[in-house]
């Protein structure tokens, strides 16, 4: 599990290099596993000598020394322990300087090239592109157990075919499923769609993923990994140059109450869900809520100004979705906090 949740975290960042750090880190078959994956993925991956993992002392004095040397104090006085206190409320004010190390690695769309400009791989797959049509091969992972990475292949190919046909059954704009070849965990796809949301991420665009996720939960299924990455954006200027848009037949929708609809937010895009290979048939609150956990900790990790997104995404959740959801994904977000 850490080992394919760190494989998407490079995917959807777009980093280069994977460093493990940690008591953790001094286990050999978690050293072996992502070793094997950044290989496979043509990352670089870093891990300390064992016998300096004891403990997170040393990463701590060292993110000190990068603040006290950015000039990022405090006077003694007001250091006293807050224990509710996060790390992630810290105002980071070294990172975007290159002096100390802040320059972010470009946006790779989440995707690696793979010699053909029209072959790219994601967290899960490569993905092949051509001018109507994707095709997703799910190819076997060398960190995990033969047995389970062929039955993973397999269930989520098949997944990914069902629940995207059930998305379209209630409302919301995905991909055709043209093909399965459940043998080989492969799927071939309608194409959408000329840029992930993460890199045309705006409130209304977030504000129709809300109203997306609400109709899946409603109709009895999660997404699983809503991430900025697995929605797709045609936006106008794209649309304007092709004849034909790509949006899928059967799909619309009557204008909701701020003028957007199925198809998507008011800007005159067009927006789909993709890659549902993580979703499962659920009418558990708490299943719901980790949905919405797992977008707003992609916009997050992709915006450095994620605060409009996300109340833009939760608005146009409540406003069709189960106003429960939000009181359980309130107590998801407090035991991330240790409160």
């Amino acid at each position: 599990m850490l080992t394919e949740v760190a494989e998407r975290a490079l995917s959807l960042t777009g980093a280069t290099e994977l460093l493990l750090g940690g008591g953790v880190g001094q286990n050999d078959r978690l050293r072996e596993m992502l070793g094997e994956m950044c290989d496979n993925r043509g990352a670089e991956f870093h891990a300390p000598p064992p016998r300096f993992l004891r403990d997170n002392a040393g990463m701590i004095a060292l993110l000190g020394a990068k603040m006290a040397a950015a000039g990022d104090t405090i006077e003694i006085a007001d250091s006293t322990v807050d224990p509710n206190f996060r790390p992630d409320q810290v105002p980071v004010s070294w990172r975007d300087r290159p002096d100390f190390g802040g320059n972010r690695p470009p946006d790779t769309q989440g995707v690696y090239a793979m010699g053909d400009a029209a072959t790219r791989r994601g967290a899960e797959a490569t993905v092949e592109f051509s001018d109507e049509a994707v095709v997703k091969r799910r190819l076997p992972k060398p960190y995990r157990y033969a047995d389970l990475d062929e039955r993973l292949r397999r269930d989520r190919t098949v997944k990914e075919a069902r629940l995207t046909k059930a998305a379209r059954q209630a409302g919301v704009p995905t991909p055709l499923v043209q093909d399965v070849d459940v043998a080989n965990a492969t799927l071939t796809l309608q194409r959408v769609g000329s840029t992930d949301l993460a890199g045309a991420l705006t409130p209304a665009r977030a504000r129709f993923v809300g109203r997306a996720l609400a109709r899946i939960h409603g109709a009895g299924f999660v997404h699983g990994d809503p991430t900025t990455r697995n929605v797709r954006v045609e936006t106008p200027q794209a649309a304007s140059v092709n004849d034909t848009p790509n949006s899928p037949s059967g799909v619309g929708g009557s204008g909701d109450s701020d003028g957007a609809s199925a198809a998507g937010p008011d800007d005159g895009s067009q927006m789909f869900l993709i890659d549902f290979g993580l979703g499962y048939h659920t009418d558990h609150v708490e299943d719901h809520a980790m949905d919405l956990h797992v977008f707003k900790g992609s916009v997050v990790a992709t915006t450095d100004d994620p605060a409009a997104p996300i109340d833009a995404f939760e608005s146009g959740y409540r406003a069709t979705g189960d106003a429960a959801v939000f009181d359980r994904l309130q107590d998801i977000e407090d035991r991330g906090r240790y409160q």
